[in-house]
């Protein structure tokens, strides 16, 4: 470094110290494209003597200034403008970012350092190769070279964009499940503190109308269980973070099509519950834990097939799950006690009755009934006895399980004539659950136990399982989600049906649960 570099820099130290009224250390900000020619200006020198000029760059982070060019001095990438005013002429690398001065003097008279210091930023923008086809994910990245400026995405309509930081520093926004009315021109927005206005950046998007995304499924464990009308059961779905969209379908044992039941655009913001309040997602912030099952309070009509889909990027994990929905009670009739237990599954069902491991008759008044009677002679001076004790409803699904809700009849008190009974059974509603009812307990009235086998996941209370193996994940790479969905759900015959043998095994093995509680897998 020549003796007239040092000077400089002494009296850049001493001298140019810059602090604006608004706060900052520079007097004009470029934000530029990375790759970019850009040109900074300096002091008109043009006039009489050999002009002498030098440029100056301090890092954003940095402390120092060091030397970048001089009319002598030239690097390959960096060169001053032949006119008399010295401006510095490049293309823009992200390394290249800080901040710059321009000192000048002629041989003639003394120097006159330049006064105004440059604010240069690089800014890089990126998206989705083009046309992204519809139904496909369309990304945009943003990556700014200065940490104390704000970035932000704009729609073509003005709407600003849900955005995120992600692990490169990388400002993102992402629209899953594009369709051609979103394509148009986005801008970036970047907003440098005490600069005035906002720097803009236009990125065209275009959107091919395609019928086919190509998706890479992912196919869980296909699963099934059951629930009580009225008690919370957890539809499973996948834990994977970083999810964009979220979709869950519900197919009614009755119908062809499936529906679209709750759906959320974690980028749009977009939320939309069809089962609103009954289902909801289990998680309360799902993107912080990755975690998208569902919990769901069902009514008998809840039952059928739940779909859930899970998107990100091209990705797309996809699990279902089978819930059948049992309800029993008990009404009181002049020989004794009616137990009545209705029940809806995704495919034809069997049921019975069961007490102390025996078969009882039943009756029915139509599809999804089933009624037992219990007999006494109230002219006894204890009708009930004999009689106590837990009594089963068991529901067999084609070619899956069996669950079982379970009555527990409990001895009334001395000088009563009749059963304990909650007085909700007498007005054909649900029984309490266990961990959600003990107040009915303590008074006796029918509770309906948490039953869950190996293997199985969460299930609420009065629900006995017997799983089957499930089939193997898989992997698979489709084009069409809707035919897909068809091809799945309206390919077999929904009134075939297995008969299966109702008796409890004495190699079935239970184990009693709390009402949140969630089984090993």
């Amino acid at each position: 470094m020549d003796i007239f570099t040092r000077a400089l820099l002494v009296i850049l130290a001493a001298c140019c110290d810059l602090t604006a009224l608004n706060g900052v250390d520079w007097d004009e900000c470029v934000v530029t494209l990375v790759g970019a020619p850009v040109t900074l200006p300096c002091s008109d020198w043009s006039g009489a003597g050999t002009p002498q000029a030098h440029w100056l760059w301090k890092p954003l982070s940095g402390e120092s200034w060091f030397p970048v060019v001089s009319a002598s001095e030239r690097l390959a990438d960096k060169e001053l403008s032949s006119s008399g005013k010295f401006s510095l002429t490049f293309r823009t690398g992200f390394q290249d970012a800080g901040r710059y001065t321009c000192q000048g003097s002629r041989q003639e008279g003394t120097s006159r350092p330049s006064s105004r210091v440059t604010l240069l930023i690089i800014i890089s923008v990126t998206g989705s190769p083009m046309p992204v086809p519809t139904d496909g994910t369309l990304r945009l990245s943003a990556r700014v070279s200065d940490q104390t400026a704000k970035v932000s995405w704009i729609s073509p309509k003005g709407t600003p964009l849900h955005c995120r930081e992600d692990f490169s520093g990388s400002i993102l926004a992402k629209l899953p499940r594009v369709t051609w009315q979103e394509q148009g021109n986005y801008s970036c927005q970047v907003l440098v503190p005490g600069a005035p206005g906002r720097f803009v950046f236009n990125y065209t998007v275009t959107v091919r109308d395609s019928k086919l995304a190509d998706f890479s499924m992912t196919f869980g464990l296909q699963r099934s269980g059951g629930a009580v009308a009225q008690s919370r059961v957890l539809i499973p779905c996948v834990t994977w973070p970083g999810a964009d969209l979220v979709l869950l379908y519900w197919k009614d044992p009755d119908a062809r099509e499936m529906d679209r039941v709750f759906e959320f655009d974690l980028w749009r913001r977009d939320l939309v519950n069809k089962k609103q309040p009954r289902l909801q997602l289990a998680e309360s912030d799902p993107a912080r834990h990755g975690n998208y099952s569902f919990l769901l309070t069902p009514d008998l009509e809840d039952n059928g097939v739940y779909r859930c889909e899970v998107f990100r990027d091209s990705d797309v994990y996809i699990q279902s799950f089978s819930l059948t929905v049992l309800q029993v009670w008990a009404l009181n009739t002049s020989v004794g006690l009616k137990l009545n237990c209705l029940y809806r599954g995704p495919t034809r069902v069997t049921a019975g009755w069961t007490f102390q491991n025996r078969s009882l008759a039943v009756s029915s008044t139509g599809p999804g009934s089933l009624y037992t009677e219990i007999t006494v002679n109230r002219s006894h001076s204890a009708p009930w006895q004999g009689k106590e004790g837990n009594y089963s409803c068991t529901v067999a699904v084609t070619g899956q399980e069996r669950y079982t809700a379970v009555y527990a009849l409990t001895l009334p008190p001395a000088g009563a004539t009749g059963p304990l009974l909650h007085p909700a059974e007498s007005s054909r509603t649900l029984l309490g659950f266990l961990g959600a009812a003990l107040g009915a307990l303590v008074l006796g009235a029918a509770g309906i136990l948490l039953w869950c086998k190996r293997g199985a996941c969460q299930r609420h209370s009065g629900i006995r399982r017997h799983p089957a193996p499930p089939n193997a994940e898989q992997d698979n790479l489709y084009e069409n989600l809707e035919e897909l969905r068809k091809e799945v759900f309206t390919g077999s015959d929904p009134h075939s049906s297995v008969y299966m043998d109702l008796r409890p095994s004495e190699r079935d093995v239970y184990n009693e649960l709390d009402r949140y509680q969630t089984c090993p897998r």
